[in-house]
């Protein structure tokens, strides 16, 4: 509903899942949907949080991302990285082949996240070449990567995600879920 605070809504989130015996995650949640950009603008909390006072408005797009957990209801940074994201072009001390990558990758994937097996399926680079360009460009930072989140008590996490579209006039909730 228009004018509901994003911190009411991440009390009703909590409440749902503590009724079914879990916790929220309370370091994750959801977000403002905006055309090619992760995680847009304002975040909705998966619990209580007065900081989060923006209010639901009319003409916007959000992700309701509950997260779930039997465990302590943190999430760190894992060793582990299999998702990646071109966040910037380099012209020098690239080899013509490097710089051939870098541009498939740009094209392919703007500044959204991707798989090396995204790369793979679509034969960007050859498969025994892609570890070692990821590492390069990495170190490079043409390349950020996004770390496996590990729940703090290494206990199991559940999400699901509800696409909530409100439109122009304010009238009409449009979700992806009941």
């Amino acid at each position: 509903v228009p004018g509901v605070k994003l911190y009411e809504l991440g009390e009703a989130i909590a409440q749902k899942i503590i009724n079914r015996g879990l916790r929220p995650i309370t370091n994750l949640g959801g977000h403002e949907l905006k055309q090619f950009t992760l995680h847009a603008g304002a975040f909705i909390p998966n619990y209580k949080e007065k900081l989060h006072n923006q209010v639901l408005k009319p003409g916007d797009a959000y992700a309701c991302e509950p997260f779930a957990t039997s465990g302590v209801g943190k999430v760190e940074n894992g060793a582990y990285s299999y998702i990646f994201r071109f966040v910037k072009k380099v012209k020098r001390n690239l080899s013509y082949e490097q710089q051939g990558y870098m541009n498939k990758i740009k094209k392919n994937f703007k500044n959204l996240p991707f798989s090396p097996r995204w790369i793979i399926n679509r034969n960007l680079i050859p498969k025994d070449k892609i570890l070692r360009t990821i590492e390069s460009f990495l170190g490079r930072k043409i390349l950020d990567k996004y770390p496996i989140l590990i729940e703090r008590a290494k206990e199991p996490v559940a999400q699901e995600e509800h696409t909530i579209i409100l439109d122009i006039d304010g009238k009409k909730i449009v979700t992806t879920q009941e």
